[in-house]
C-alpha cells in the first residue's frame, strides 16, 4: 500500500535553507522530491529516494542537478524520529558540504485558521494513576486511540529500556525487542487545530510516574478526550495496598494508601500514651514502618510492569502482585498493632515498678 507523506523544516551548516520533503511509501521504501531554498544558491530541487522505517530516514539523490549552470552533486541524508514526533539528522555531499536538519510532519489540511477566534487562553489537565501493568499489544491500543482523538497526527512511541528510542506506531508493531520489559513507554501526539495553536495528548508509564496529560485551545476537548482516554487506561491499573483510593480530579488529586492510614492511625493513638519520649519513640517506630513499606513495593512491586511482548497468562500472574502488595501491608500493620501493644504494657510495668 503506498502512502504520501509530507515534511517541512531548515537545514543549517555550510548551507542555510528551508526545507520542503515530499514522498511515496511502500513498506519501507519511499522515493519523492525534495525541495531546498538556499540563503545564498536558491532553490534546488533533488529527486530522492531511500529508507524510512518509523524511525531511522536514509534518503539520497538519484544524480547531480544543474541551478543556473552550476552543478549540485549528490545529496544524503540521514535522521532519526525524536519524541515530539520531528525528524533530526545530518545531511552531506559528495563535494563536502554538510550540516544538520529539522523536519515537522504535515499532513493533509485542516482548514483555514481561525485567527480572529484565536483563544488567548490554552487548557491542560493531567490525571495519575497507580500502579500499572501494560503489554504491547495495550501500548499500541492506547497509540491507535491517540490517532483517532488526534485524526492528522502520527503517534510516537518513546521506548526506554537501556537507553532511549522513537519511533511511529508501525515501527512499534513490526520491532522485535531484545528484552522483554521496558523501563519507560511513552506516547506523544500532536496536530493543529483550527484556532492557530496545537492539540497534544501525551501518556507516559514509568517506575515514577503514570499519567495522561490533554492540551488544547478548545476546554470541551480537552477534558472529554482526558476522560475518553483514563477510561481505556483504568483496567490496566493493579490495586496496590500504598494507593487503594483516590479523592479529587485532575493535578488535585490525591491517593490514599496504608502508609496514609497507618499515619493517621499512630496520631489518633500516640495521645494515649503517658509521654513525650514513648509518644516520639511510637512514631518514629511507625514511620520507620511506612518506609519499610515504601521501599518494599519499590523493590518488589514497580510502579509500571510494561511488557514488550504478550502479557503473561494465568490467573496468578495477574493477581500475585495484588496479594504480595496486601500481605507487605497487613504484616507492617501488624508490625505496628505489636510495636503499640509493646510500648503500652512497657509503660505499664514501668508504673508498676515505680510504684
Amino acid at each position: 500500500m503506498r502512502e504520501e507523506f509530507r515534511w517541512a523544516g531548515n537545514a543549517y551548516g555550510t548551507n542555510i535553507g528551508n526545507l520542503y520533503l515530499e514522498y511515496n511509501k511502500e513498506e519501507d521504501k519511499i522515493d519523492g522530491i525534495l525541495r531546498f531554498n538556499d540563503s545564498s544558491s536558491g532553490m534546488v530541487v533533488f529527486d530522492v529516494f531511500g529508507v524510512f522505517d518509523g524511525s531511522s530516514l536514509s534518503l539520497e539523490s538519484r544524480e547531480a542537478i544543474e541551478v543556473g549552470g552550476s552543478s549540485i552533486p549528490k545529496l544524503k541524508i540521514v535522521g532519526n524520529i525524536d519524541g515530539n514526533g520531528m525528524m533530526r539528522g545530518r545531511w552531506e555531499t559528495a563535494a563536502g558540504n554538510a550540516g544538520t536538519f529539522i523536519l515537522h510532519p504535515h499532513s493533509e489540511t485542516i482548514g483555514d485558521i481561525q485567527t480572529s477566534k484565536l483563544d488567548e487562553h490554552a487548557y491542560s489537565i493531567r490525571h495519575e494513576f497507580g500502579a500499572v501493568e501494560i503489554s504491547k499489544d495495550d501500548i499500541l491500543n492506547l497509540a491507535n486511540e491517540v490517532h483517532r482523538q488526534l485524526p492528522n497526527s502520527r503517534p510516537v512511541i518513546t521506548v526506554s529500556i537501556i537507553s532511549e528510542s522513537f519511533m511511529y506506531t508501525e515501527a512499534f508493531e513490526t520491532t522485535v525487542f531484545p528484552h522483554s520489559k521496558a523501563r519507560v513507554i511513552r506516547i506523544f501526539g500532536q496536530q493543529p487545530d483550527l484556532f492557530g495553536t496545537s492539540r497534544t495528548i501525551t501518556l507516559e508509564f514509568g517506575p515514577v510516574i503514570n499519567l495522561v496529560q490533554t492540551q488544547g485551545a478548545d476546554e470541551a476537548w480537552v477534558l472529554g478526550t482526558l476522560e475518553r482516554l483514563k477510561i481505556r487506561i483504568r483496567p490496566f491499573e493493579s490495586s496496590y495496598a500504598t494507593n487503594f483510593r483516590k479523592i479529587g480530579a485532575g493535578i488535585n488529586q490525591y491517593g490514599i494508601g496504608m502508609q496514609q492510614v497507618l499515619l493517621l492511625v499512630a496520631l489518633i493513638y500516640a495521645p494515649s500514651l503517658s509521654d513525650f519520649s514513648t509518644r516520639l519513640i511510637f512514631i518514629a517506630g511507625v514511620l520507620l514502618i511506612i518506609g519499610l513499606i515504601i521501599y518494599l513495593h519499590r523493590q518488589f512491586l514497580p510502579h509500571a510492569i510494561i511488557y514488550l511482548t504478550e502479557r503473561p497468562v494465568g490467573f496468578l500472574s495477574r493477581v500475585l502482585p495484588s496479594v504480595l502488595s496486601w500481605t507487605i501491608a497487613a504484616t507492617a500493620s501488624l508490625a505496628a498493632a505489636l510495636l503499640g501493644a509493646y510500648i503500652s504494657q512497657w509503660i505499664s510495668a514501668l508504673s508498676n515498678v515505680q510504684n
